[in-house]
């Protein structure tokens, strides 16, 4: 559910990321000042949801449903107003002051919305004795050799790219104690490491893991070298879990 949550959420920003586009500003009537509220108040349930995906409560699934509901809702709300405003073309001043007037009330009861969501969240943080002084993550690109970007919903050109990482994440996070193996196939050149290491790097499933190793085998290997480097990797990502999540936006 917190997956499903999660995917409405990043599609809602690639909508007020649209709006707020200079090639389209200039052709739409928009409050400034609420698009970018609702921008912080959606960052700030992707960040909560990025660093608790581990807690289970019927009060998280319960919420994560509203955030759902509450981010469909203003994705509707933003396109209908952009489609009528695109379409009624040039009209009146007095015209323009309706149709903003209007996109403002529907974006402020979107609002009061997710207020009454981050308060429900702020309660439940109260509850596990965790500070309820929300802090933003600072994150970045974790040191590497490796010319793979972060995942930030923006950085791949492939056609289907967000919808497949975040069906990966959802595979990985489901609670099956027998799970072992997801498969990426394909042809080569068709980004299927790149995937794999924005599943493997993302936020989300850094916090849902206490332990996460990224290792390669080729084709000619032997399995007590495989074990042993497991085994040292494991070590390694246990103790610099924190770090990675500190680092992991540190450029944004």
């Amino acid at each position: 559910m917190a997956v499903a949550a999660y995917a409405a959420l990043l599609s809602l920003t690639h909508v007020l990321d649209n709006v707020q586009h200079p090639v389209r500003r200039h052709r739409l009537h928009v409050d400034t000042e609420r698009i970018q509220s609702l921008q912080e108040k959606v960052q700030f349930l992707q960040d909560f949801l990025e660093r608790h995906s581990q807690r289970k409560s019927q009060e998280i699934d319960d919420l994560a449903r509203k955030i759902t509901v509450v981010a469909d809702d203003a994705e509707d709300v933003i396109d209908l107003h952009v489609v009528d405003q695109l379409r009624e073309g040039s009209q009146d001043e007095s015209h323009h002051l309706a149709a903003l007037s209007s996109f403002c009330q529907d974006l402020d009861r979107v609002i009061e919305k997710i207020d009454s969501i981050t308060k429900g969240l702020m309660m439940i943080k109260e509850d596990w004795g965790d500070d309820v002084q929300e802090q933003k993550l600072i994150t970045s690109l974790p040191a590497s050799s490796s010319a793979e970007l972060p995942f930030d919903g923006k950085n791949s050109s492939i056609v289907g790219f967000d919808d497949r990482l975040l069906q990966i994440m959802d595979e990985l996070t489901r609670d099956e104690s027998n799970f072992q193996i997801l498969p990426i196939v394909g042809m080569g050149g068709i980004g299927k490491t790149t995937l794999a290491r924005n599943a493997f790097d993302h936020p989300y499933i850094i916090n849902h893991f206490d332990i996460r190793i990224w290792f390669t085998i080729s084709q000619e290997y032997n399995v007590p070298k495989i074990l042993l480097g497991l085994l040292n990797d494991g070590k390694k990502a246990e103790s610099n879990k924190e770090t990675v999540l500190l680092n992991w936006r540190k450029v944004a």
